[in-house]
């Protein structure tokens, strides 16, 4: 009799133990959901910690989970037809949707708050909307992982940290991780504002003032904006710089008198910019500022990619297009002078491009 009294304390005590760590257990993974910063609320969750960040599941299985922050700063990464695609979406009223991640960051860029990484994997999808000052985002997974970081994150768009390990370095980082996120990525609108327009793919805004300039000016900034986008180097930026260069491209084919002139704008209706003059300091002489400069810059912005990606399926691709920048340039030089006339006319005429290729092995000049 005494033993069986033992054994049923005993099992009372490891049923009331094992109760009691489920409580504790249970409060500890919703402890970890606890609202903070711009994060508000959060819906249809369970959590745990897992080194490096939180592994959020979803609850019921029926709803998305549920995330709601303050006005904030969003910018998704999907992909799309084997290319990579940045969304951003900047305190306005709208309506994002990634399949790959969401980044929801504080509106203040010097805020002491965390930014918030939501990444998916599979066929899982994030809706983020922003609306009534706040920002609503729905996970359409069983799972995902929740990483936090600085205001403005010291990564790429896919958490691929960096730290700059000299003097000052952290200020640096600073730096770069606010022009990066605050004007380099919102400027893509290829996929959001720009999505309708007759030219979108690669359109990427010179100014985040849609008031000042709304287009897009491959002869003004395209040529500084790719140099960026290849030093941080993240796939995504790679396929950006792509489309950029292949809308020159397009534009330049749309040349309404045929001369492949690339313009200094592309604006929302599809409007091309091709003469733009000014006078002279002394306003004796009137010219046409961009004829050429954005011809000169779409051969140095190829040569940056190409060497960047070794990608020569896309540069066989795009060859006589290549050819076909450099001969206006070529048209519009003083043939008169040596020098610069002499090796854009060797470039493009003895098919410098094509040569260049044949003996790469690249292309065959058969």
């Amino acid at each position: 009799m005494k033993n069986i009294n033992v054994r049923q304390k005993a099992l009372t005590y490891i049923k009331s133990s094992l109760v009691l760590f489920l409580v504790l257990n249970s409060s500890w993974l919703h402890a970890q959901l606890i609202p903070a910063g711009i994060l508000q609320d959060i819906k249809n969750a369970i959590a745990k910690n897992v080194k490096g960040y939180t592994q959020v599941s979803n609850k019921d299985g029926n709803s998305p989970i549920q995330l709601t922050f303050e006005t904030s700063t969003c910018v998704g990464v999907t992909r799309e037809n084997d290319q990579w695609y940045i969304l951003p979406m900047n305190g306005a009223p709208g309506e994002i949707c990634a399949n790959t991640g969401l980044w929801v960051l504080p509106q203040n860029a010097l805020s002491k708050d965390n930014s918030y990484f939501i990444k998916l994997s599979g066929n899982d999808s994030v809706t983020a909307t922003i609306a009534n000052g706040t920002t609503t985002v729905n996970i359409y997974a069983k799972k995902f992982e929740l990483h936090k970081a600085e205001c403005r994150p010291h990564s790429d768009c896919f958490n691929n940290r960096y730290t700059l390990n000299i003097q000052d370095g952290e200020v640096l980082a600073n730096a770069l991780a606010g022009f990066y996120w605050g004007t380099m990525l919102q400027s893509v609108i290829e996929k959001t504002k720009a999505k309708n327009y007759p030219y979108s793919s690669g359109y990427v805004i010179s100014t985040l003032n849609p008031k000042a300039y709304a287009g897009s000016y491959p002869d003004v900034d395209h040529e500084f904006q790719i140099k960026g986008r290849l030093a941080f180097a993240s796939d995504l930026d790679i396929n950006v710089v792509k489309r950029m260069i292949e809308l020159q491209f397009k534009l330049m084919q749309d040349d309404p008198e045929g001369l492949f002139r690339n313009p200094c704008s592309v604006q929302p209706s599809g409007e091309r910019e091709y003469h733009i003059r000014r006078n002279s300091e002394n306003n004796k002489t009137n010219a046409n500022m961009f004829l050429l400069t954005g011809n000169m810059e779409v051969l140095e912005e190829s040569y940056n990619y190409f060497k960047a990606t070794k990608d020569a399926d896309w540069l066989k691709k795009n060859i006589q297009n290549l050819e076909n920048a450099a001969s206006l340039t070529i048209a519009n030089t003083d043939q008169y002078e040596t020098g610069m006339a002499s090796i854009l006319d060797g470039w493009c005429f003895s098919g410098w491009w094509s040569t260049i290729l044949s003996t790469k092995g690249i292309i065959s000049t058969n």
